[in-house]
């Protein structure tokens, strides 16, 4: 019998995409689908026959998704992971550290990832061992803050290849013990504090893909960019007045930030220069009080070199 519960997830940063490394962090999860799937292609379909004929394999495709609480250390690997650039300052030396997290302009590594690649394993309580997904990217980040609920990350994965592991020793973050969580959260909108955003998701999508050549493998040869990195805001907003209606139909740009905080100084923080609405449809579906569901968009600062900026403060120096 395996159960969910026993299972873990661990990365470690790779220095060359594809070549596995040691896992060297843990996180806390709610759920995952990593896999690595088989495409298949026909071969012949005259066959004097009305049975199937032989297929053969093509490519190993290895992707998925998982979904973690936001504790305040793992948060910042998958901040790391979708944003690479990361720069460190200390807030109290020897204890906690600042890490801004931005767009790099540059790619990790030209020939073969934009992005910082990762070895994952997966330990899904089996007696023979764990999988290790061998040059994982992340190319989607939603994260979501609603109420009654931790801070939430789900990260879109693309791989390169897998294998079977001896399942190694979990160890998880000890400080703090629990995630950053909705209670704890303020936002500003257009320079001034508000209260009526009632849930709230952004999405960072690398729009990356995983690109096959004749190489003499079956593993992909690449990952390349088949367009921007986007970010992305949804929420739902208590319907009060036309002022919010009214910059979506100037298209007004206005910055959005938001701070998270948690005991003993951890904090993240972001900050969105320029983001407009793309959708505020207004409606009365019944008695009940009105709100709307939002999107929005954010769109690259020539002042602050990004279209997002998030800060993290916490127990680790360097991402």
């Amino acid at each position: 019998m395996s159960y969910g519960m026993k299972g873990f997830i661990g990365l470690g940063k790779e220095t060359a995409w594809g070549s596995g490394v040691a896992v060297t962090d843990y996180f806390y999860a709610l759920n995952e689908d990593i896999k690595a799937d088989l495409d298949r292609f026909d071969i012949r379909n005259i066959v004097d026959t009305v049975a199937e004929p032989d297929d053969d394999v093509g490519i190993l495709r290895v992707a998925g998704s998982f979904l973690a609480g936001g504790h305040p250390v793992s948060i910042g690997h998958f901040l790391k992971g979708i944003m690479q650039q990361a720069s460190g300052s200390v807030v109290t030396s020897g204890s906690l550290w600042k890490t801004d997290f931005t767009t790099s302009l540059n790619d990790f590594d030209a020939a073969t990832t934009p992005v910082q690649p990762f070895t994952m394993e997966v330990a899904r309580d089996t007696s023979s061992g764990s999988v290790q997904y061998t040059g994982c990217v992340f190319n989607t980040l939603e994260m979501a803050w609603a109420i009654n609920q931790n801070v939430r990350c789900k990260v879109g994965v693309i791989g390169r290849d897998q294998n079977i592991i001896a399942r190694t020793s979990a160890t998880f973050p000890g400080s703090p013990t629990k995630d950053f969580k909705f209670s704890t959260t303020s936002l500003s909108v257009g320079g001034a504090g508000t209260a009526r955003i009632e849930s709230l998701n952004m999405t960072i999508n690398n729009n990356l893909e995983g690109v096959p050549a004749l190489n003499n493998s079956t593993a992909i040869a690449k990952i390349r960019r088949r367009n921007t990195q986007m970010v992305t805001l949804g929420g739902t907003i208590d319907f009060v007045d036309f002022a919010e209606y009214s910059a979506f139909l100037a298209q007004t740009e206005q910055r959005w930030f938001w701070n998270t905080t948690a005991a003993n100084s951890f904090s993240l923080l972001v900050d969105l220069p320029r983001v407009v609405y793309t959708a505020f449809p207004l409606s009365t579906p019944g008695r009940e009080r009105l709100t709307v569901g939002f999107n929005a968009k954010a769109f690259y600062s020539t002042g602050s070199a990004t279209a997002a900026k998030i800060s993290l403060t916490t127990v680790k120096s360097n991402y």
